[in-house]
C-alpha cells in the first residue's frame, strides 16, 4: 500500500493521507469521514467528497436587574455562578444530558462550538431571585455566525412582614405593652378594591401577631387586612410597597377594641334608687358623657337620648375612664346617686348604669277661720291672710331659719312647689287670740308628682270678765264707793241649770273684786255665780 500511495499520488494532490491502519473511529468526526475506499489495480473512484462547516456560539450576560427594566443597563451588576443550559427538550428543566456553563466573575456566559441548529436557552432559576427578562425564543445559529446579547436580567425578591397589635391607645404605634394579635388575615390586595378576593394572596397572623410574605417578586405591592367585628384599625391603610433587590418591607396593622356603656332611665316611684318591677321607664331623658366633670353638658360632649324603653347606650367608645351624667328636668328630681368613673376597655359592655328620678310634687292648703271649730273649711268661713306655715325639718315644732316656710295669700292659700319625693312635716306659726282647730298633719309623703292638700282650721277666742260687788243701794250698778267683793266664785252654766257643775268652768274674783274667762271660744254663754250665805243677788244673771 505504502509503494501505492508514493507511485500515484503527487506532493500536491489536496486528497487527505489517511492511514488505514487506523482505527476508522480516530479519523473522523461524527458520520462524516467516508467509510474505507478499496481501489482497484487500474480503477478510478469518484464521488468521495468531503464537507465542512464552521461552528457557531451563543453568549449572554448575566445580570440584576436593578430597575426591572429588563435591560441590562449601565451600573447594573454582572450576577457570577448562575447556571445557563441548552433546553434541548424545551421542557423549561436542565437534564443532565443537556448541554451546560455557569456564568464567570464578568456574569458572561458562551457556548462555543455549536453546528447550525435552532437553539433554546435558559437560565437555572435560584431561591430569592425572579427573572425579569422575557425567556428568549429559539435562537438560530448557522455556520461561523457567534450569537451574542442572549442576556438573562434577574432582580432579587424582597420579604414584607409585620406585627398585628392591639393598639390600646390609637396613637397607631406597636407600643411596649401593647398585645400581638393572632389569627388576623392580612391580604395583598392586587385589584386595590379592598376585599379580599380569591387569587389574591394572604396570610393569618401568628401567635406573636407576626405575618411574612416571603420571596416576593420585585413590584410594588398593597396589603389590606380583613376587618374584624368589634374592631377598628387605627393604622392608616399602607400605600403601595415598593419589593426590589431583596428589601425587606416592614408593615404593621394596628386595631383597637371599642366597648359601650349602657343603662336605663326609670321613674323611682319608691325612691329607693333601685329600678324595681313595675317601675316605669323614662323616654327622651338625655344622657351625656361629661368630658370635663363639671356636671354640665357642653356643646362639645357625647349625647344620647333615652328611647321608648328607657334604654340609652354610648358605644365605640375607645378604652378610658368615663364620667355619665343625666340632664335634669323641672319636676324632678334624681334618687340614685350619680356613678363613678366608668372603665372602659377594649372590648368590653359596661351595662347597668342606671339613673333614677322620681317627680316633685306639691304640698298646698288653706288657713282659714274655724268659727265653728269643726277642724273642716266650711262655706261661709274665712280664709286668713298673712299666717305662716313651714316645713318642720327637725321636728321641734319652732320655725328655723333654715327650714322651708310660705305665707298665705289674700286667698289664704299657701304651696310648697317642687318638693322633692320624701315624707314632710308641716307646722304654723301661732298667733296670739288664736287657738288651731284642725290637729297637726301627720307625716305628708311626695312621690312621683304627688299633690298633698294640708288646711289648717283656727278660731279667735274671746274673753268674758265682770265686777263682783256689794250693791249697797241694791239698784244693780256698781256705783261710786260701793265696795268690790273678793272670792267670790262665778262660773259659766253651760247647761243652765243654776248649779255649778264639776265640769263648768269657774273663776274666783280677786281683790278688786274682778273676775275673767279667757280664751273663750266664739258663742253663748249663761254666767251664774255661787251664792254665798247671807247675801242677796241684785244684779240678775245674764246670758253672755
Amino acid at each position: 500500500m505504502d509503494s501505492f500511495f508514493s507511485d500515484n499520488l503527487s506532493a500536491s494532490s489536496t486528497i487527505p493521507f489517511l492511514n488505514v491502519e487506523t482505527p476508522l473511529d480516530s479519523i473522523r468526526e461524527g458520520r462524516q469521514n467516508p467509510a474505507p475506499v478499496t481501489v482497484a489495480s487500474g480503477q478510478n473512484l469518484n464521488g468521495i467528497n468531503f464537507g465542512n462547516t464552521q461552528f457557531g456560539s451563543i453568549s449572554g450576560i448575566k445580570f440584576n436587574d436593578l430597575n426591572q427594566d429588563s435591560l441590562l443597563t449601565a451600573g447594573e451588576p454582572s450576577l457570577a455562578g448562575w447556571t445557563i443550559f441548552i433546553d434541548t427538550n424545551n421542557n423549561g428543566t436542565l437534564e443532565a444530558t443537556e448541554p451546560t456553563t455557569v456564568t464567570n466573575a464578568t456574569g458572561a456566559y458562551a457556548f462555543t462550538n455549536l453546528a447550525p441548529a435552532s437553539y433554546t436557552v435558559r437560565e437555572v432559576q435560584q431561591a430569592g431571585w425572579v427573572q425579569t427578562t422575557a425567556n428568549p425564543g429559539p435562537v438560530n445559529v448557522t455556520g461561523g455566525v457567534d450569537i451574542t446579547g442572549i442576556n438573562f436580567g434577574n432582580s432579587q425578591s424582597g420579604t414584607i412582614t409585620g406585627i398585628k397589635f392591639n393598639d390600646n391607645n390609637g396613637n397607631a404605634l406597636f407600643d411596649a405593652g401593647e398585645t400581638p394579635l393572632q389569627g388576623w388575615t392580612i391580604f395583598a390586595d392586587g385589584n386595590n378594591n379592598g376585599v379580599l378576593d380569591t387569587g389574591e394572596g394572604s396570610l393569618v397572623t401568628g401567635a406573636d401577631g407576626r405575618y411574612t410574605f416571603a420571596n416576593v417578586p420585585p413590584g410594588n405591592y398593597t396589603l389590606r387586612e380583613v376587618q374584624q367585628p368589634g374592631w377598628t384599625q387605627t393604622t392608616p391603610n399602607p400605600g403601595p410597597i415598593g419589593v426590589s433587590g431583596g428589601t425587606n418591607a416592614i408593615i404593621n396593622f394596628g386595631n383597637r377594641q371599642f366597648g359601650s356603656i349602657s343603662g336605663v332611665k326609670f321613674n323611682d316611684l319608691n325612691s329607693n334608687a333601685t329600678l324595681d318591677t313595675g317601675e316605669p321607664s323614662l323616654a327622651g331623658w338625655t344622657i351625656f358623657i361629661d368630658a370635663n366633670n363639671n356636671g354640665t353638658l357642653e356643646a362639645t360632649e357625647p349625647t344620647t337620648v333615652t328611647n321608648a324603653t328607657g334604654a340609652y347606650a354610648f358605644t365605640n367608645l375607645e378604652p378610658a375612664s368615663y364620667t355619665v351624667r343625666e340632664v335634669q328636668q323641672a319636676g324632678w328630681v334624681q334618687t340614685t346617686p350619680n356613678p363613678g368613673a366608668v372603665n372602659v376597655t377594649g372590648g368590653t359592655d359596661i351595662t347597668g348604669i342606671n339613673f333614677g328620678n322620681n317627680q316633685f310634687g306639691t304640698i298646698t292648703g288653706l288657713k282659714f277661720s274655724d268659727t265653728n271649730t269643726n277642724a273642716l273649711f266650711d262655706a261661709g268661713e274665712t280664709p286668713l291672710q298673712g299666717w305662716t306655715i313651714f316645713i318642720d325639718a327637725n321636728g321641734n315644732g319652732t320655725l328655723e331659719a333654715t327650714e322651708a316656710s310660705a305665707v298665705t295669700g289674700a286667698d289664704g292659700r299657701y304651696t310648697f312647689a317642687s318638693v322633692p319625693p320624701g315624707n314632710y312635716t308641716l307646722l304654723e306659726v301661732q298667733q296670739p287670740g288664736w287657738t288651731q282647730t284642725t290637729p297637726n298633719p301627720g307625716s305628708v309623703g311626695i312621690s312621683g308628682g304627688t299633690n298633698a292638700i294640708v288646711n289648717f282650721g283656727n278660731r279667735q277666742f274671746g274673753s268674758i270678765s265682770g265686777i263682783k260687788f256689794n250693791d249697797t243701794n241694791a239698784n244693780s250698778l256698781f256705783d261710786a264707793g260701793e265696795t268690790p267683793l273678793q272670792g267670790w266664785t262665778i262660773y259659766i252654766d253651760s247647761n243652765v241649770n243654776g248649779v255649778l257643775d264639776p265640769t263648768e268652768p269657774t273663776t274666783v274674783t280677786g281683790t278688786d273684786g274682778s273676775y275673767v274667762f279667757t280664751n273663750v271660744p266664739p258663742g253663748n254663754y249663761v254666767l251664774r255665780e255661787v251664792q254665798q250665805a247671807g247675801w242677796t243677788q241684785t244684779v240678775p244673771p245674764v246670758q253672755a
